[in-house]
């Protein structure tokens, strides 16, 4: 029986032991939420900072040739362009040489710059709400919902998709309305491989041309 008292007296100091491990897991779950909402701030500031500089890329009226120069420096900066090149082409980028995907990743950039250079003028003048900001599928991809204000317009819901990498968070997709960036991009590459029968050397060669200068 002594031994029982003993034993009771022990157990109901264990509470209090416990604490500090309780104390510690409130610790690191807030740290962790903190260090989530950092992330998501950083995701956000990379689109207020890429839709700033195309309004201002846009507006400068310079000729189409700079307007593009200008937007593939904005590319270089904010998008994670080896990953959107490696989704678009798809089985093709397994078998390429290091040189191929680098030549590859350099014109498909250059291509999206001269393309969506005039899809983003319809934007030209336009404002802009942040509707909110999460992670996704991990706490290393995010999404950030924006509305697109033009006059006399429909506002234009547009989702951009980012990944953290070691140089922070990068544009990996953009969904605007129902048009999704990535999965068009997969088909028309796609297709456009077939055409030169999967020679990705005379993709590489064509691609830089596709839209410049119409």
């Amino acid at each position: 029986m002594m031994f029982g008292s003993a034993f009771g007296k022990w157990t109901a100091a264990m509470p209090s032991m416990r604490c500090p491990l309780a104390m510690l897991a409130i610790g690191l779950a807030l740290i962790v939420g903190e260090s989530k909402a950092a992330n998501t701030q950083a995701a956000i500031a990379v689109v207020e900072s890429s839709i700033d500089q195309l309004d201002a890329i846009i507006a400068s009226g310079r000729p189409s040739s700079e307007i593009s120069d200008g937007i593939e420096s904005l590319f270089k900066e904010n998008l994670d362009a080896v990953y959107m090149a490696r989704a678009v082409l798809g089985p093709p980028w397994r078998t390429a040489t290091a040189s191929q995907r680098a030549a590859f990743t350099r014109v498909f950039r250059r291509y999206l710059a001269e393309k969506y250079s005039r899809y983003f003028r319809k934007f030209n003048g336009a404002t802009y709400t942040v509707r909110s900001a999460r992670t996704t599928r991990n706490e290393n991809s995010y999404e950030v919902v924006t509305t697109m204000h033009v006059q006399n317009k429909e506002p234009t819901r547009v989702y951009w998709h980012l990944f953290e990498t070691k140089h922070g968070p990068k544009i990996r997709n953009l969904i605007v309305d129902e048009w999704n960036l990535l999965a068009l991009e997969k088909t028309v590459l796609r297709n456009l491989l077939r055409h030169y029968n999967g020679n990705l050397n005379s993709l590489i060669r064509v691609l830089p041309r596709r839209y410049e200068d119409r």
